[in-house]
């Protein structure tokens, strides 16, 4: 069965396509979101850019761009 939901995607495994795996994604856009606040308000620029950048890679993967 595990097989099957990994094809089941239009053939892309793994994919954000199920319900699982966007969730996960929500939860890590929530933490990048608030990483990149705390990083803003310590002045660690460099490591807010990488959150940005973070959340940037997820929503691609989401389909949201």
């Amino acid at each position: 069965m595990q097989n099957k939901m990994l094809t089941d995607n239009k053939g892309l495994a793994m994919s954000y396509s199920d319900s699982y795996n966007r969730i996960a994604a929500q939860k890590r856009l929530k933490d990048y979101e608030h990483l990149a606040f705390a990083c803003k308000r310590a002045g660690k620029t460099r490591d807010e850019g990488r959150a940005y950048y973070s959340t940037g890679v997820l929503y691609d993967n989401l389909g949201k761009y």
